[in-house]
């Protein structure tokens, strides 16, 4: 059913980005029906993905719509190397573009040690449309989402649009202040500046 309905909408051409929470939640018809959670299904779930995206990746070719699977990993129990597996079997791997693994590495902490949000480290485990294997680090506050500041500066940082004398942090002889936090905090009380930055990020990006 579920698959039905992302056809449904791919197939009407006015959406451009499906979103399926998550691959690791869609259960299998037979696992329903009465008696059959106790039955022993060997790759139940995998076979019912690969007939049904087989199927849907054509659609969503045609019709110029993005899928977005989000999925979850799970212990692989007697496995040899790898410890951990993604659901579903690999019809999901093989039929993906872009495959993220996303881990969290770090607790965003406010006032009173009460974590806010959280650091994430990104990598492009599979890519077809760009080169794989890259990463990156994002903050994810749970009150806005991702933070597009803070990611801004440390991409500036790292080419040197941005540049560090001790814990001072300078931009074409301007100084922006005193540490991180509280030049991110001057990024985000000046609109100007921080479009500014951007611009010039982007620029030297496009080269």
């Amino acid at each position: 059913d579920a698959f039905n309905v992302m056809t449904t909408f791919a197939k009407t051409e006015q959406v451009d980005l499906i979103i399926c929470d998550s691959v690791a939640s869609l259960v299998p018809k037979s696992e329903l029906e009465d008696g059959a959670i106790y039955k022993e299904g060997i790759a139940v779930q995998a076979r019912a993905l690969s007939r049904n995206l087989r199927m849907l990746t054509g659609v969503l070719a045609r019709s110029g719509t993005t899928l977005l699977m989000i999925n979850q990993t799970r212990t692989a129990p007697l496995a040899w190397g790898a410890k951990e597996i993604s659901a579903g079997g690999k019809a999901l791997k093989f039929y993906s573009s872009i495959r993220l693994s996303v881990n969290r590495t770090e607790k965003i902490k406010g006032k009173g040690e009460e974590q806010v949000g959280s650091t994430l480290k990104v990598t492009a485990v599979k890519n077809k449309v760009a080169f794989p294997f890259k990463s990156c680090t994002v903050d994810l506050y749970f009150s806005s989402g991702i933070d597009l500041t803070a990611d801004t500066f440390d991409m500036a940082a790292e080419l040197e649009v941005i540049t560090k004398t001790g814990n001072t942090y300078m931009f074409e002889g301007q100084k922006l202040g005193v540490g991180r936090e509280q030049t991110l905090q001057r990024l985000k009380d000046d609109t100007a500046l921080y479009l500014n930055i951007q611009k010039t990020l982007q620029s030297l990006i496009s080269q």
